[in-house]
C-alpha cells in the first residue's frame, strides 16, 4: 500500500434523499509514505497554505488558533463542471491526540455562502450545491509512514425532477472527486 488511495461512497443510495435535500456520505483513505504524524497535522492545520495545496481552494487564511482547535477561512471554487460553484466557508477544526501514535480530526463549516457573479450571498440562497460540510479524519503513524482517512457528510439542495436525469450525475461526482483530491493533496503535500 505505497500510497495507494481509496474512495467509496459510505452510504447506499449515495447522495440520500431528505426532504429538500441531497446527504453526500463518502470515505476515503491513503497511505502517506515516509511522512509522520506532525508532517500530516500540519498540513491539515494550515489555512494559511491550504490555498497553495488544494487546487479547488483559491484563498485561504487561519482566523484564529487555541490549542488544537483552529478556525479557518477558504474560498473554494468547484471549475470545469456543469455545475461551476464558488463558496466562502468557515471551517472550524479540533484535532486530538487519542493514543501514542494516533489523532483524530472533527471539522465543520459554520458558514457557507454562494458567490455569484462576484457577490456573496446570504446562507442558503444560490444553487445549494453545498449548504452544510462536516469532515472527520483519523490519522495513525503505522510502519514508514501515516495512513490518513477521512469521512465527509455533505448536504445540499435536492434536484428537482424535472432536471434530476441531467443534474443528479453531476452531484454524485462532485463529492467523490473532492474526496479524491483532499487525500491526493494531502499525500503530496505530507511526503518527504
Amino acid at each position: 500500500m505505497d500510497g495507494d488511495l481509496w474512495v467509496k461512497a459510505e452510504s447506499q443510495p449515495n447522495p440520500r434523499s431528505i426532504s429538500n435535500g441531497l446527504i453526500h456520505d463518502w470515505y476515503g483513505a491513503v497511505f502517506i509514505p515516509n511522512a509522520t504524524l506532525s508532517r500530516v497535522l500540519n498540513v491539515l492545520q494550515d489555512f494559511d497554505h491550504h490555498a497553495s495545496i488544494y487546487p479547488q481552494v483559491v484563498r485561504s487564511h487561519l482566523i484564529k488558533r487555541d490549542g488544537n482547535d483552529f478556525t479557518g477561512y477558504w474560498r473554494i471554487e468547484q471549475k470545469g463542471q456543469m455545475l461551476p460553484a464558488t463558496f466562502d466557508v468557515t471551517q472550524t477544526a479540533h484535532y486530538q491526540q487519542v493514543g501514542p501514535s494516533k489523532w483524530v480530526g472533527i471539522s465543520h463549516a459554520d458558514d457557507i455562502q454562494a458567490v455569484e457573479n462576484s457577490k456573496t450571498l446570504p446562507p442558503g440562497e444560490g444553487i445549494g450545491l453545498m449548504w452544510k460540510l462536516y469532515s472527520y479524519w483519523t490519522l495513525e503513524q503505522t510502519g514508514n509512514g501515516v495512513l490518513a482517512e477521512c469521512r465527509t457528510v455533505s448536504l445540499s439542495r435536492g434536484v428537482p425532477s424535472t432536471v434530476a436525469w441531467m443534474i443528479r450525475p453531476f452531484m454524485n461526482t462532485i463529492p467523490r472527486e473532492s474526496m479524491n483530491s483532499t487525500l491526493r493533496n494531502t499525500r503530496r503535500a505530507s511526503g518527504e
